[in-house]
């Protein structure tokens, strides 16, 4: 990918200035994110692993809130192939220029500037491969056959969370911990693998077990969704913790072995006996 340009216009754009400064970052760094036709992956892990390798504090779910106040300001459109979701900038190919002869990733329903999108099927024909300069329009991806697609316009925090809930549903969970609330955290066998992998002594199954009892013995102090986890955590710990050796090895001595313990105290009276006859003698 080649550098990307930026104006000197943005210190006073009006669309740009009604960012907030986690929107404006993500719009800045999204533009060194997107391949040389102004396209990206919009799933908020990948841009999170990509744009925000080092801040802890982004998450996925401010990601995909940042993507709907930039599509809002129509600053970016999002738009589905497939089953994936990606994003494009509007008039990409007026400020940058563009260098490659095929994009990385689909193209939006609109071949002109992302604009317009609509519910009709999008039909790739044959591409044109020359590559373009400043202010010509982007060719189409090269393909080996003709591709039908359908793409619209989609509120990607949507789809996501709505990924996330059908996926919930189906995987059954194997534990439920009663909060403080009274409802039940779940925890999947996911859950119950990465433990083991942490925990290997620990019957984690069992463990289990036991803070659901304990959790409702104990109602009152029961624990918070927040701090459930951590709850978890520190009693597997302390159940590994068991199983190290408490007691060092006994050193080895010379009265271990009691016959050997003998002879040594019959040598040590001998020697004794010896000397006192000597000093008799001498005397």
């Amino acid at each position: 990918m080649g550098n990307r340009m930026i104006k000197e216009t943005i210190r006073t754009d009006l669309q740009i200035n009604r960012l907030t400064d986690f929107q404006f970052r993500l719009w800045t760094y999204l533009l060194t994110y997107v391949d040389d036709y102004g396209r990206g992956s919009a799933d908020p892990d990948l841009v999170k692993g990509f744009c925000f390798p080092r801040r802890k504090d982004v998450t996925a779910k401010s990601i995909s809130a940042g993507f709907k106040e930039l599509q809002n300001e129509g600053l970016v459109k999002i738009y589905r192939v497939g089953e994936e979701m990606y994003f494009c900038f509007p008039s990409w190919e007026k400020h940058q220029r563009i260098q490659a002869k095929r994009s990385l990733y689909p193209e939006p329903p609109s071949s002109e500037d992302c604009d317009g999108f609509d519910n009709s099927t999008v039909t790739h024909g044959d591409p044109r491969l020359t590559t373009v300069t400043h202010g010509d329009q982007p060719p189409e991806v090269e393909v080996e056959e003709e591709i039908e697609y359908t793409s619209t316009i989609v509120d990607v925090c949507a789809e996501l969370k709505k990924d996330k809930q059908a996926t919930d549903e189906n995987e059954q969970a194997i534990f439920e911990i009663p909060t403080n609330t009274g409802e039940g955290y779940p925890f999947f066998q996911s859950d119950i693998d990465f433990y083991k992998s942490l925990y290997p002594p620990v019957d984690i199954a069992q463990e289990m077990r036991k803070m659901v009892g304990w959790s409702n013995a104990n109602p009152t102090k029961r624990k918070t969704k927040g701090g459930m986890k951590r709850f978890v955590n520190a009693w597997l710990s302390r159940e590994q913790d068991k199983y190290k050796s408490t007691t060092a090895p006994a050193a080895k001595s010379k009265f271990n072995n009691f016959e050997q313990r003998n002879d040594e105290i019959d040598t040590e009276m001998n020697d004794k006996f010896l000397r006192e006859l000597k000093v008799i003698k001498g005397g």
